[in-house]
């Protein structure tokens, strides 16, 4: 530990007292110093303060009986968590140097305390970010699932209890500045403070959420906070001027089900990264049907599409028919709400149904034909509308 920062404190140490400053390790050897030509060396009145754990003041006389290089001046054990971790030195006519000793010392053991709060808070981060990894990564068909509840367990984390993913997107992290992208994880955490809440980043483009629901997955609305939380974050980072989107994924009522929970939840925030603005919180539950659609091969789209949707971009009023398809789709059993949500008479829904089916040579009277027509439609949001040219096509 001392010796990954021993320069960096014989620096500072030494622009503090404004005399020649050196560390050693627990062996006496020179780990850091003002002057790098004592790096390496053996600096002998350091051995004396390991063993007696004392302060150690070499004069004028002494240093001639000692090694080259040794000076006179005073030397002062390092220690950190109630262990000598090795010594400061201090360069100078004892006198001078021994009323700093004690300032120097303290800023050594502060400066060496900081470093090692943040190598472990660091060390904490990577493993989190390890644990997640192997979530994403996990096979309940390969894997034991007690792996991931001891990985847990060492970190302060109950794995057993219900939980589920929530995956933030940050929308062209590459126009944003390194700072700005590590904000999205601070946020999240205030939004999901609950103390079993795990969050990490994963990259600079995604932070993943592990949300603990506890007695919550029993409710009518499990997932009720989570969303609620998610949007929270959203807006708070589209606030920050952070432009993200947010997947929530499957409920895991056990360890063996977070791999699917993590992957459904990266799912939905492919898809609303794709397709939706800054901003958006979409479950998996929403977008199965965008999902299934999204891995149909290119080649098998297109002529799907050509099948079902040659005929639309020819129709003068394609667009009033599709609205009022897909309005229809939400309210299939009730041609009554659909009519008012669309602010025309139910005769009217019937008719622009029964001329969209002509067009597109469905029968929309059937589950067939209202499924072939709505998957064409997801297809032609992806740009696969035969003709249209325009990458997302609307409906």
């Amino acid at each position: 530990m001392l010796r990954g920062c021993a320069q960096e404190l014989a620096e500072n140490t030494s622009e503090i007292a404004g005399f020649s400053v050196l560390l050693t390790d627990e062996g006496g050897t020179v780990i850091g110093s003002s002057d790098p030509s004592r790096l390496g060396t053996l600096h002998s009145p350091s051995l004396a303060v390991m063993q007696t754990r004392r302060t150690e003041i070499t004069t004028v006389e002494q240093a001639k009986g000692l090694l080259e290089g040794v000076r006179p001046g005073i030397t002062l054990p390092i220690s950190l968590a109630g262990r000598v971790v090795g010594s400061i030195a201090i360069a100078g006519p004892p006198e001078e140097v021994s009323r700093y000793g004690r300032l120097v010392q303290k800023q050594a053991e502060l400066l060496l305390r900081e470093n090692a709060l943040l190598r472990s808070s660091l060390l904490r981060e990577q493993s989190l970010q390890e644990l997640m990894l192997e979530i994403g990564a996990f096979d309940p068909t390969r894997e034991d699932e007690s792996l991931l509840v001891i990985r847990g367990r060492e970190l302060g984390y109950d794995m057993k209890p219900a939980r589920t993913v929530v995956a933030v997107e940050t929308l062209r992290p590459e126009t944003l500045p390194p700072e700005r992208r590590r904000e999205v994880q601070a946020l999240a955490r205030r939004a999901f403070p609950h103390p079993q809440d795990i969050v990490s980043r994963l990259g600079d483009d995604k932070t993943v959420i592990l949300a603990f629901l506890g007695l919550a997955a029993r409710e009518e609305n499990p997932l009720a906070e989570v969303e609620k939380a998610a949007r929270a974050l959203a807006n708070s980072a589209g606030e920050a001027g952070i432009p993200v989107v947010a997947g929530i994924g499957e409920i895991a009522f056990t360890p063996s089900l977070l791999g699917e929970a993590f992957r459904s939840a990266s799912e939905a925030a492919r898809l609303a990264a794709r397709k939706c603005p800054a901003g958006t919180v979409r479950s998996i539950a929403e977008v199965r049907l965008e999902s299934l659609l999204s891995h149909v091969p290119r080649d098998h789209a297109d002529r799907f599409c050509t099948t079902v949707l040659e005929n639309l971009p020819s129709c003068p009023d394609a667009a009033e028919l599709v609205e009022t398809f897909l309005a229809w789709c939400e309210e299939p059993f009730s041609p009554a709400r659909a009519a008012a949500k669309l602010s025309i008479h139910r005769n009217t829904l019937a008719y622009r149904l029964e001329k969209l089916g002509r067009v597109c040579s469905v029968d929309l009277r059937k589950i067939r034909g209202i499924l072939m027509l709505r998957a064409a439609l997801e297809l032609r949001k992806d740009g696969r509308l035969p003709g249209s040219g325009k990458g997302r096509g609307g409906t």
